[in-house]
C-alpha cells in the first residue's frame, strides 16, 4: 500500500512538471502558452491571407515550448527564426509560412518533424483601402476575412458615377490585381464578391456616362449600366425626349479625343427619319440639343456645353 501511494504521488509529482505548450493555430483551439508570450484569443484567419512587412507574428512548434515567440517581420520581408536565422515570409500565405519554417528546421536537424503554428497577431496595415467612386473613401478597419461588398457598404457604397467593377490588389501580391464584376445579389457569387484582408486596396471604377442636355424633358447625366450600347435614340429618349423648343438640325455631339474635344454636328432629325445614322455614343460624350428660339449663342459654345456637363444631375435608375 506504501509503495502504491509512493507511485501515484510521483506520477502527480511528474505531470505538474512537464508543461503543456500546445499553440494557438490559426483554426482555433484551446492553448497555454511560455511566459514570454501571450497569445491573443483565436481569431479567424483566412489560409489565403498573405504575410507583410511588419507584421507582428506569433509562433509556436508543438512540444518545443522554448522556441515560441512573437516577433515582428521586419523592412525586407524577413522573419527571424531560433536557430534557423532570418526565413523570408513576405508575400506567403500562413499555411506556406509555416510549411517553409518547419522544412528549415527539419532540414537543419533543430527539431525532427516539426509542426509549426503560425498566427498574425497584429497587421502592420489592419484596414483596407477603399478608393475611387464611393461615397466616403477611406481606410477601414478589418480584421481577418471580410469580403468586397462588405467593405463597399461600409464605405458608404457606390456614387452615381460608379461602375460595376471593383479592382483589388491584395497585399504581398500587387503584380497581379483582380479586377471583379459586383452586381446586386451577386453576394453569393465568389468571383463578383471575392475575399479581401487587411492591408488590402479596392479601386471601384467610374462608368461610362453619357449627358443629354439642352432642349429635352431630362436633361443630365445616364449611366451606360452593364457596359450597355448607347445611341444617339436611346439617348434622346432617356432624356425622355426633346421640348417643343428643340432645335433638332443643329445638335452637337462633344467628344473626348486623345488631341482634346472634339465637337460634331448632328442633324437629329435626319436621324429621326432613318436618312442619317444613328450613332453608337462612347462614355463622356455630350449630346446638346439648342433651343430654336434662343437669342444668345453662349450656350452652344463649347465650354459652356462642358460646364454644363459638369454640373449635371446623374440619374441613377433608368426608367
Amino acid at each position: 500500500m506504501k509503495y502504491c501511494r509512493a507511485l501515484i504521488a510521483g506520477l502527480a509529482l511528474l505531470a505538474a512538471s512537464v508543461p503543456i505548450t500546445l499553440a494557438q493555430s490559426i483554426q482555433g483551439g484551446t492553448a497555454t502558452t511560455d511566459s514570454n508570450v501571450t497569445t491573443p484569443p483565436a481569431q479567424p484567419q483566412s489560409q489565403s491571407l498573405r504575410i507583410g512587412s511588419g507584421d507582428q507574428l506569433d509562433m509556436a512548434v508543438f512540444n518545443v515550448p522554448e522556441m515560441a515567440q512573437r516577433q515582428r517581420v521586419d523592412e525586407n520581408g524577413d522573419y527571424p527564426v531560433p536557430l534557423v536565422g532570418s526565413v523570408h515570409v513576405a508575400g506567403l500565405t500562413l499555411q506556406n509560412a509555416q510549411t517553409l519554417i518547419a522544412s528549415k528546421l527539419d532540414s537543419g536537424h533543430f527539431v525532427r518533424d516539426p509542426s509549426v503554428s503560425l498566427l498574425i497577431s497584429d497587421f502592420a496595415t489592419q484596414g483596407v483601402s477603399v478608393m475611387g467612386e464611393v461615397t466616403k473613401p477611406g481606410v477601414y478597419p478589418v480584421w481577418g476575412e471580410r469580403h468586397l461588398l462588405d467593405m463597399i457598404a461600409a464605405a458608404g457604397g457606390v456614387t452615381a458615377r460608379a461602375g460595376n467593377v471593383a479592382t483589388i490588389t491584395h497585399r504581398g501580391n500587387s503584380t497581379a490585381p483582380l479586377n471583379a464584376t459586383f452586381t446586386e445579389g451577386s453576394a453569393q457569387d465568389p468571383e463578383a464578391n471575392p475575399v479581401v484582408g487587411p492591408g488590402d486596396t479596392i479601386v471601384i471604377s467610374k462608368g461610362g456616362i453619357v449627358y443629354v442636355l439642352g432642349e429635352v424633358v431630362r436633361p443630365g447625366g445616364f449611366p451606360m449600366e452593364n457596359d450597355q450600347t448607347l445611341t444617339l435614340m436611346k439617348a434622346v429618349a432617356l432624356a425622355q425626349g426633346t421640348s417643343r423648343t428643340a432645335k433638332l438640325g443643329s445638335a452637337r455631339l462633344v467628344r473626348n479625343t486623345t488631341t482634346g474635344r472634339q465637337e460634331t454636328a448632328v442633324n437629329l432629325k435626319e436621324v429621326m427619319k432613318g436618312h442619317s445614322p444613328d450613332l453608337v455614343l462612347q462614355p463622356d460624350d455630350i449630346l446638346y440639343v439648342p433651343n430654336s428660339v434662343a437669342k444668345t449663342l453662349v450656350d452652344r459654345t463649347l465650354p459652356g456645353i462642358v460646364a454644363a456637363a459638369s454640373t449635371a444631375v446623374i440619374y441613377t435608375q433608368i426608367n
